[in-house]
């Protein structure tokens, strides 16, 4: 229910985006030599600081694919599954515009994770920038869920 009101309020507050890398590199949520590492799930905080260190290392989906340490799996168009670290997870591009309010194009895109033969599922929405000189997308998370939260 969170990724799903996250991703309502995340359209309405979004504005329209006055630059696009995704479209004039003709890439998205797909193009895995583009995806951060950080979009992969992480159960414990030495899996966050390894792929902190690998992101720092310069690594991305698509390298950590060519060396076997993440495996895809047949998806549905639009969507991408991947397994990682015991966790099997789907993404799936949500909607484009400008959802951090830099003036470029950014990606939602909704994911789920659940633990490869276990009942472990949880259920994330993030943001993907593409901006100007960066080598990969980066993460960020939606001003909207923030807006989610009990009020105390």
């Amino acid at each position: 229910m969170r990724v799903a009101c996250g991703a309502l309020l995340s359209l309405d507050m979004s504005l329209v985006a006055a630059t696009s890398r995704f479209k004039d590199e003709d890439v998205g949520f797909d193009t895995l030599s583009l995806v951060p590492v950080d979009v992969l799930p992480a159960l414990s905080p030495d899996t966050e600081t390894a792929l902190a260190n690998l992101k720092l290392g310069g690594f991305n989906v698509g390298s950590m694919i060519a060396t076997g340490d993440v495996l895809t799996r047949s998806a549905p168009d639009g969507q991408l599954d991947l397994a990682y670290g015991g966790m099997a997870s789907t993404y799936g591009e949500v909607a484009r515009g400008d959802f951090n309010g830099d003036g470029a194009e950014d990606l939602l895109v909704y994911a789920r994770h659940q633990a490869v033969n276990g009942s472990l599922q949880w259920f994330e929405l993030l943001g993907l920038s593409y901006p100007a000189g960066a080598l990969t997308y980066e993460r960020f998370s939606p001003e909207a869920l923030g807006q989610l939260k009990p009020q105390g």
